[in-house]
């Protein structure tokens, strides 16, 4: 009896702790939008969103359609007509991701990106049932709003995001389905982290891409980096083998951050074969 009561507090213990931990080790948002002024030649137009249960959401649409060819030097940029809707990971806001914006503009897309709440100049506080809610309202903005045919939306997640775009991928119809550094679920990282603790047990943000991946339709690619230093390559390799759909897998070198810039040409080159498959279609 007294080892089970010793058992049972210490569980208690490890219940609390991973559930203050939690938000912490999950979502690291900054307010802050900048830097300013922004690059040349580089002018979103403001967006803002209200969700379902009444958050505000800001948002940059940035328009692509008018580059002249994509980065591998072709006539006709690949993504002409496609809108990719960008779900960034779960640092900073978008005005960190304005790089990787005009990478896609490169290769003609027009792009949504939309801070979640709590991030950039978006109300409320980061939660996993918020995030989905976020991304639907985005989507809803761009079919809704901008009239954008959902065959012509490409839905681009990294990192946390890639969770976020395969859940959005399971409701919503879409041209096809881009996920960056992506890991299975967060049960699984938080295990391989703390494998003696039975973490997995108490965790209430579970991001589970591969429960759900299986339920995607759309065409997939997955990027992934073989440095990446926080999920190794089998991440990539098991949400592959539970899809049902055709699925490609891209391997890159360099940072989670930044493997796409790091790999830009082989980034290109992969993402733009995958939209003229869409285009194809």
């Amino acid at each position: 009896m007294s080892f089970l009561l010793i058992a049972l507090v210490v569980l208690a213990i490890v219940a609390l702790w991973v559930r203050w931990q939690e938000p912490r080790s999950i979502f690291f948002p900054v307010r802050q939008v900048g830097p300013y002024p922004l690059p040349d030649g580089f002018a979103p137009e403001d967006v803002y969103l209200e969700t379902p249960d009444g958050v505000r959401l800001h948002g940059w649409f940035h328009n692509g359609s008018q580059a002249p060819g994509d980065t591998l030097g072709s006539q006709a940029a690949p993504g002409a007509g496609l809108t990719v809707l960008y779900l960034h990971g779960n640092a900073g806001n978008l005005s960190n991701r304005i790089e990787k914006i005009l990478l896609l503009e490169s290769l003609g897309l027009d792009v949504l990106i939309v801070d979640y709440r709590g991030y950039g100049l978006s109300d409320g506080t980061p939660s996993e049932q918020g995030f989905y809610r976020d991304a639907r309202t985005a989507h809803r903005y761009l079919t809704a709003v901008r009239r954008v045919d959902p065959r012509a939306i490409v839905l681009l997640g990294e990192s946390l995001g890639s969770a976020v775009a395969i859940d959005l991928a399971r409701e919503v119809q879409a041209g096809g389905l881009v996920i960056e550094a992506a890991f299975t679920s967060i049960p699984d990282v938080a295990q391989a982290l703390y494998p003696f603790l039975p973490v997995r047990w108490f965790l209430s943000q579970r991001f589970d891409s591969i429960a759900k991946i299986g339920d995607v339709r759309a065409p997939i690619l997955l990027f992934h980096s073989v440095d990446d230093e926080y999920f190794p390559l089998h991440h990539p390799q098991r949400l592959m083998a539970a899809a049902k759909t055709g699925t490609r897998l891209v391997e890159l070198r360099g940072t989670h951050d930044q493997a796409s810039i790091e790999s830009r040409a082989i980034y290109c080159a992969g993402l733009a074969s995958f939209l003229e498959t869409i285009q194809a279609r």
